[in-house]
Protein backbone atom coordinates (compact mmCIF):
# COMPACT_ATOMS: atom_id res chain seq x y z
CA UNK A 1 0.00 0.00 0.00
CA UNK A 2 1.22 3.47 -0.76
CA UNK A 3 1.64 5.89 2.15
CA UNK A 4 -1.00 8.29 0.84
CA UNK A 5 -3.61 5.54 0.49
CA UNK A 6 -2.72 4.20 3.92
CA UNK A 7 -3.14 7.65 5.49
CA UNK A 8 -6.53 8.12 3.85
CA UNK A 9 -7.72 4.71 4.96
CA UNK A 10 -6.41 5.03 8.52
CA UNK A 11 -6.99 8.55 9.76
CA UNK A 12 -3.55 10.06 10.22
CA UNK A 13 -2.07 13.49 10.75
CA UNK A 14 -1.99 14.48 7.06
CA UNK A 15 -4.43 17.05 5.62
CA UNK A 16 -7.63 15.06 5.37
CA UNK A 17 -10.22 17.78 5.63
CA UNK A 18 -10.17 18.68 1.89
CA UNK A 19 -11.35 15.21 0.89
CA UNK A 20 -13.93 15.12 3.71
CA UNK A 21 -15.29 18.50 2.70
CA UNK A 22 -15.29 17.60 -0.99
CA UNK A 23 -17.32 14.45 -0.31
CA UNK A 24 -19.69 16.48 1.88
CA UNK A 25 -20.34 19.10 -0.80
CA UNK A 26 -20.80 16.43 -3.48
CA UNK A 27 -23.37 14.63 -1.33
CA UNK A 28 -25.24 17.87 -0.57
CA UNK A 29 -25.21 18.75 -4.27
CA UNK A 30 -26.57 15.28 -5.16
CA UNK A 31 -29.45 15.69 -2.71
CA UNK A 32 -30.27 19.13 -4.11
CA UNK A 33 -30.22 17.75 -7.66
CA UNK A 34 -32.68 15.01 -6.69
CA UNK A 35 -35.02 17.64 -5.26
CA UNK A 36 -34.62 19.70 -8.44
CA UNK A 37 -35.38 16.69 -10.63
CA UNK A 38 -38.58 16.16 -8.62
CA UNK A 39 -39.66 19.74 -9.34
CA UNK A 40 -38.84 19.38 -13.04
CA UNK A 41 -40.73 16.08 -13.24
CA UNK A 42 -43.74 17.63 -11.52
CA UNK A 43 -43.75 20.59 -13.91
CA UNK A 44 -43.53 18.24 -16.91
CA UNK A 45 -46.45 16.26 -15.50
CA UNK A 46 -48.53 19.45 -15.14
CA UNK A 47 -47.69 20.59 -18.67
CA UNK A 48 -48.61 17.20 -20.13
CA UNK A 49 -51.93 17.17 -18.29
CA UNK A 50 -52.88 20.50 -19.89
CA UNK A 51 -51.82 19.46 -23.41
CA UNK A 52 -54.32 18.72 -26.15
CA UNK A 53 -53.76 16.86 -29.39
CA UNK A 54 -55.52 16.96 -32.74
CA UNK A 55 -57.08 13.63 -33.73
CA UNK A 56 -58.52 12.88 -37.15
CA UNK A 57 -62.19 12.04 -36.85
CA UNK A 58 -64.04 9.33 -38.77
CA UNK A 59 -65.17 11.83 -41.40
CA UNK A 60 -62.16 13.11 -43.38
CA UNK A 61 -64.09 16.17 -44.52
CA UNK A 62 -64.89 17.31 -40.97
CA UNK A 63 -61.24 17.81 -40.07
CA UNK A 64 -59.41 16.93 -36.89
CA UNK A 65 -60.92 17.35 -33.45
CA UNK A 66 -59.07 18.52 -30.33
CA UNK A 67 -58.74 15.93 -27.55
CA UNK A 68 -57.20 16.31 -24.07
CA UNK A 69 -54.61 13.79 -22.89
CA UNK A 70 -56.41 12.99 -19.60
CA UNK A 71 -53.23 12.62 -17.53
CA UNK A 72 -53.84 12.72 -13.80
CA UNK A 73 -51.64 15.17 -11.93
CA UNK A 74 -50.40 13.84 -8.62
CA UNK A 75 -47.70 15.19 -6.38
CA UNK A 76 -46.40 11.75 -5.44
CA UNK A 77 -43.26 11.83 -7.60
CA UNK A 78 -42.32 15.32 -6.48
CA UNK A 79 -42.94 14.48 -2.83
CA UNK A 80 -40.81 11.33 -3.10
CA UNK A 81 -38.00 13.35 -4.71
CA UNK A 82 -38.23 15.91 -1.90
CA UNK A 83 -38.08 13.13 0.69
CA UNK A 84 -35.19 11.33 -1.00
CA UNK A 85 -33.18 14.53 -1.46
CA UNK A 86 -33.69 15.62 2.12
CA UNK A 87 -32.71 12.18 3.44
CA UNK A 88 -29.55 12.23 1.33
CA UNK A 89 -28.66 15.71 2.59
CA UNK A 90 -29.30 14.81 6.24
CA UNK A 91 -27.23 11.65 5.79
CA UNK A 92 -24.45 13.77 4.23
CA UNK A 93 -24.49 16.09 7.24
CA UNK A 94 -24.39 13.15 9.66
CA UNK A 95 -21.54 11.50 7.75
CA UNK A 96 -19.60 14.78 7.65
CA UNK A 97 -19.93 15.17 11.42
CA UNK A 98 -18.70 11.63 11.97
CA UNK A 99 -15.76 11.96 9.59
CA UNK A 100 -14.75 15.39 10.81
CA UNK A 101 -15.06 14.25 14.44
CA UNK A 102 -12.16 11.87 13.85
CA UNK A 103 -9.76 14.63 12.78
CA UNK A 104 -11.21 17.52 14.80
CA UNK A 105 -8.34 17.65 17.28
CA UNK A 106 -5.65 17.90 14.59
CA UNK A 107 -7.33 20.16 12.03
CA UNK A 108 -9.63 22.99 13.07
CA UNK A 109 -12.32 23.82 10.53
CA UNK A 110 -15.63 25.73 10.77
CA UNK A 111 -17.64 22.53 11.25
CA UNK A 112 -20.86 24.20 12.37
CA UNK A 113 -20.71 26.67 9.49
CA UNK A 114 -20.65 23.79 7.00
CA UNK A 115 -23.44 21.96 8.83
CA UNK A 116 -25.64 25.05 9.06
CA UNK A 117 -24.94 25.81 5.40
CA UNK A 118 -26.03 22.31 4.39
CA UNK A 119 -29.16 22.52 6.54
CA UNK A 120 -30.00 25.97 5.20
CA UNK A 121 -29.58 24.83 1.59
CA UNK A 122 -31.78 21.81 2.26
CA UNK A 123 -34.54 23.82 3.95
CA UNK A 124 -34.52 26.47 1.20
CA UNK A 125 -34.60 23.79 -1.52
CA UNK A 126 -37.50 22.04 0.23
CA UNK A 127 -39.38 25.33 0.58
CA UNK A 128 -38.94 26.30 -3.05
CA UNK A 129 -39.75 22.83 -4.33
CA UNK A 130 -42.79 22.63 -2.06
CA UNK A 131 -44.03 25.88 -3.58
CA UNK A 132 -43.86 24.35 -7.07
CA UNK A 133 -44.93 20.79 -6.25
CA UNK A 134 -47.80 21.67 -3.92
CA UNK A 135 -49.24 24.87 -5.40
CA UNK A 136 -51.86 26.61 -3.32
CA UNK A 137 -55.27 26.59 -4.93
CA UNK A 138 -56.33 30.13 -4.08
Amino acid sequence: MSDEKLMKEYRGPSRQYPSIERKYFIRIFAGLMIILLGVIGQQINIELSETTVLVQGPDPGAGPSEVGLDIDVTQTGGALAMLAGSVINLRAISTYRDEYGEIKENEKRPEMLFILGGLLLTVVALGISGYFIFPSSA
